[in-house]
């Protein structure tokens, strides 16, 4: 894990914070304790990587779900490997 890729998650993460202090039922979807993994529309290297992360969590049992940012939009689903 570099020193960009930990730079990139924690902004958008906080992107996506305040999108669902907005738009709370935007995390319906999402089971309380369920891992969120964050990917950005176009950024095939970060995306890789945030991925990877959640593959090593879900093989654990851990159900993972994917929040992807397209322009100012986001969306959430269930991560599938």
């Amino acid at each position: 894990m570099t020193q960009k890729f930990i730079k990139k998650n924690l902004k958008l993460s906080l992107d996506f914070d305040h999108h669902v202090v907005r738009d709370p039922d935007i995390l319906a979807k999402v089971p309380r304790g369920a891992c969120i993994i964050i990917t950005k529309k176009g950024d095939k290297s970060f995306n890789r990587e945030s991925r990877a992360l959640a593959e090593s969590v879900a093989r654990g049992g851990e159900k993972c779900f994917e929040a992807r940012k397209e322009g100012s939009r986001w969306t959430v689903k269930q991560f599938a490997y």
